[in-house]
Formats: C-alpha cells, sequence, structure tokens
C-alpha cells in the first residue's frame, strides 16, 4: 500500500473554498498545482474517481494512479496549532469522526484497486507539498516503465 501522508490526516477531496480558490488562482490549491506545474507535472483537477469511490481527488495523475487530496486544517483537525473557530464543537467533532472514517474507507478501496494516495495540508508549504508528490509520480512512472520493459 502506497501513501504519503505527512501528518497522517486524511481529506475528502475537492471543498467549497478549494474549488474557489482553483477558479480564482488563488489559495493553497492554486499554489500547489503551480509548484507541480514549475517542475513540469501535468495534472487534472477535481478529477472524479472511480464509481465505489465517492471522492473528487482535489489532483490526479490518472495514468499512474495517483490521487492528491489538499486536506483543510480546519475541517480536518490538523495537529498543528490553529484556530479553532466552531461553535458547536461537540457536533463538529462528531462530523469529522464520520469523516475521517468515511475517507480511510475510499482510500482503502484505491489502494486496492492500485492508486497511491497523497495527503497534504492546505498550511504545507506547497513547494515542500510538491516535492512529496513529485518523488510519488517519479516512481509510480518508474514502476510503469519497468512492467513495459518486460
Amino acid at each position: 500500500m502506497e501513501t504519503v501522508d505527512p501528518v497522517g490526516a486524511a481529506g475528502e477531496g475537492v471543498h467549497e473554498g478549494t474549488q474557489e480558490n482553483a477558479i480564482g488562482g488563488a489559495g493553497p490549491l492554486a499554489a500547489l498545482r503551480r509548484a507541480l506545474q514549475d517542475r513540469g507535472l501535468r495534472h487534472q483537477t477535481a478529477y472524479r474517481l472511480p464509481h465505489d469511490v465517492p471522492r473528487i481527488a482535489d489532483l490526479a495523475f490518472p495514468e499512474l494512479k495517483v490521487a492528491v487530496f489538499l486536506d483543510r486544517c480546519f475541517w480536518r483537525e490538523c495537529p498543528e496549532p490553529h484556530l479553532d473557530e466552531r461553535t458547536d464543537a461537540g457536533h463538529w467533532s462528531e462530523e469529522a469522526g464520520r469523516e475521517r472514517r468515511r475517507n480511510a474507507l475510499s482510500d482503502r478501496r484505491l489502494f486496492a484497486d492500485g492508486w497511491a494516495v497523497v495527503h497534504v495540508w492546505e498550511h504545507q508549504d506547497p513547494r515542500r507539498a510538491a516535492e512529496q508528490i513529485a518523488e510519488v509520480v517519479r516512481d509510480r512512472a518508474l514502476m510503469r516503465r519497468e512492467r513495459g520493459a518486460r
């Protein structure tokens, strides 16, 4: 099972904020996309995953089966210190727990189908995150070439 999860979080996929950021060209998702493009890595955004996985990857390299999720700190209970603005912490904690369980199930389904899943935090340096993603993409491309050479 191949995964890159720098701090142990699970994410769900495209969120309203990241969709807006992708369209507007600002925010963490846009910065990550630019960092990947600077490395020459072509990718798809808002990629609909296989039918048995009810998620949309923020970024994907479908030919290599690599799905990338940008985990939002507020919703994913980031372990880094951050401002918790929730007014009903009990409700949101319960909701976040349900989402983490759903996301873990989706990750397992992707792994079973041969996908590599990469999670990065929205606060993470986009160049560092892009390098983590690039490493997975390079490894997958190398494995693909080696299989084709046989």
